[in-house]
């Protein structure tokens, strides 16, 4: 073959690794909601550790394919720099293509075993790239305060179904509708009406489950977050966070990761920003499981600093540590 039909077929064999990958990492995921109803938290342990795990199975069986399919031109540098290409065209107009990059990234320095960065050979971005238009069903409803906030309430509880009951969900509507009241009653009044935009998707993690929106009042995005759990008489609103440095604690860095059950990360990750302003993208994609691509954001964030402010790292003030060497701007 031609070194073009072999970096065609290295950038097709890498893209369908990426899509058995995503495809098993929602398998995963849709798991979720089963173990929380049945309170099955073991199993939902067994679930984030088999889905952390699916990213380095998916580069280890891509590997072993491009070895089998390509012989030594596998970890030919000259193949993956016009590979690179070919994977930029296969993925020019998805929605995922973010993310299909920095899976590309990962089997290019696997296969080259890349110490650095190859540029040549990795898709690298100083400036975020515009997102793809977001087309079809969105990622979350709309609801409005016409009617009440009671009613708007139980109408968003009533919408998530669960195969168990909730504990009271009139007593639960009540108190969310009235914590809601009293935040907006110094921005409304009493008079006018507002929307809630309300993600479909549960955001579930360890032995919790989230519902996540925004009130849109004016303008403005104000957080929307209910946690629920599922207690000795079935589901039960735990609280309603209101305010964004409490919404930023439930996103912030934690040893476990939300399962979501949404296609278009990229717009879920979108509405995230809008309540989360201050939030890094980084750590909003590591918090929603790929943390793979939160280092890849990560990484590019800090370089975009480092460009801009001209700054270089110095070795921190202090003593010297016998595990790793810590450095400052």
């Amino acid at each position: 073959m031609t070194m073009n039909n072999v970096a065609d077929l290295a950038a097709k064999l890498t893209l369908e690794a990426f899509d058995s990958f995503n495809a098993s990492f929602q398998t995963i995921t849709r798991r979720a909601q089963q173990r929380f109803e049945a309170k099955d938290w073991a199993g939902g342990q067994r679930d984030a550790t088999e889905r952390l795990d699916a990213y380095e199975s998916a580069l280890d069986n891509i590997a072993v394919r491009l070895e089998a399919a390509l012989n030594t031109q596998a970890r030919e540098h000259s193949l993956w720099v016009a590979a690179k290409h070919r994977f930029a065209s296969l993925v020019a107009h998805r929605y995922d293509i973010d993310r299909a990059e920095t899976f590309f990234n990962s089997v290019t320095r696997k296969m080259l075993m890349t110490v650095g960065i190859n540029r040549d050979a990795e898709f690298f971005y100083l400036h975020p790239k515009a997102p793809i238009p977001q087309h079809g069903e969105m990622v979350y409803r709309t609801y409005t305060s016409a009617s009440g906030t009671i009613s708007m309430v139980r109408k968003l509880l009533e919408d998530f179904l669960f195969n168990i009951s909730h504990e009271n969900i009139e007593r639960d509507t009540k108190l969310v509708a009235q914590e809601i009241d009293l935040h907006l009653w110094p921005i409304v009044g009493g008079n006018r009406t507002y929307t809630a935009d309300v993600v479909k998707a549960l955001f579930f993690r360890n032995k919790g489950a989230y519902i996540l929106g925004r009130i849109v009042v004016d303008g403005r995005a104000i957080p929307l977050v209910i946690p629920l759990a599922n207690g000795e008489s079935g589901i039960y609103a735990d609280t309603v966070l209101l305010h964004e440095p409490e919404a930023s604690v439930v996103f912030s860095f934690a040893y476990s990761y939300f399962f979501v059950d949404v296609e278009r990360f990229d717009a879920l990750i979108e509405f995230l920003r809008s309540i989360l302003p201050h939030a890094e993208l980084a750590e909003l994609y590591t918090s929603l499981g790929y943390n793979r691509h939160g280092k890849t954001e990560f990484y590019r964030e800090l370089h975009r600093f480092v460009h801009v402010s001209r700054e270089q790292f110095t070795i921190a003030p202090g003593l010297e540590g016998a595990v790793m060497i810590a450095f400052t701007l």
